[in-house]
């Protein structure tokens, strides 16, 4: 496990420690779950004459439909309510502007479908690689929900396979991998101060990491 990866580990295993911090940690998965790659699925089901992607959208959707489910019915195990995520926590959203508003343009062609599966699998590749952190994170403290994310874990794995076997386009993927890694950074830090604020964790090195890493913060390896 690499410096990051444990920072980031010993970061949500401090957040999960209180039931409010885990609400907060699985309503930020949930919603990831169920936004605007929707809209991308729904689109890719209507390609004509092409048995296969419609096949893999909609067990892609699916997937990503019953992962939203599971997480929500954790958070209702926890007891501490649903949080509402703000709007600047959104990490998609800000994805999505950063790539001059990818996931709501229409998907008219080969290469709008191309381009879809570009960045879902930037998407699947940043999830395969956070899932693990978020199994170990609920390993003590709610094992039920370390289930559910190897659950979850499985699946993106196999939805990798699906972008690999849709989208072949190097010099694009790297652009959206590097877009991604950007916007990843900068919410992480901007997510680490909201919690800071809403007391979901306390500590000066947590305050002295949200002060200091929108600067240091580099790209995924």
């Amino acid at each position: 496990m690499n410096l990051s990866d444990r920072v980031g580990l010993r970061f949500m295993k401090n957040l999960v420690a209180t039931p409010a911090g885990r609400a907060h940690l699985l309503a930020l998965v949930a919603d990831s779950e169920a936004n605007d790659e929707g809209r991308i699925f729904t689109a890719l089901a209507k390609v004509e004459n092409d048995p296969f992607l419609r096949n893999v959208a909609a067990r892609h959707a699916a997937d990503e439909a019953r992962h939203a489910a599971l997480l929500e019915g954790r958070i209702v195990a926890n007891g501490a309510g649903r949080p509402q995520i703000p709007a600047h926590l959104d990490l998609l959203a800000q994805l999505d502007d950063a790539l001059d508003g990818l996931m709501r343009r229409p998907i008219a062609s080969r290469e709008d479908v191309m381009r879809a599966y570009l960045l879902l699998q930037v998407l699947e590749e940043r999830a395969v690689s956070q899932l693990p952190l978020f199994i170990a994170a609920f390993a003590d403290v709610d094992p039920e929900t370390s289930a559910v994310f190897q659950q979850l874990l499985t699946d993106e794995r196999r939805h990798l396979g699906y972008c690999h076997a849709i989208a072949l386009h190097d010099e694009t993927l790297t652009r959206y991998r590097q877009v991604e890694a950007r916007v990843f950074g900068k919410g992480t830090m901007t997510n680490l101060t909201y919690v800071i604020e809403q007391g979901m964790i306390d500590g000066a090195g947590w305050k002295l990491l949200a002060t200091v890493g929108p600067h240091v913060a580099g790209s995924r390896p």
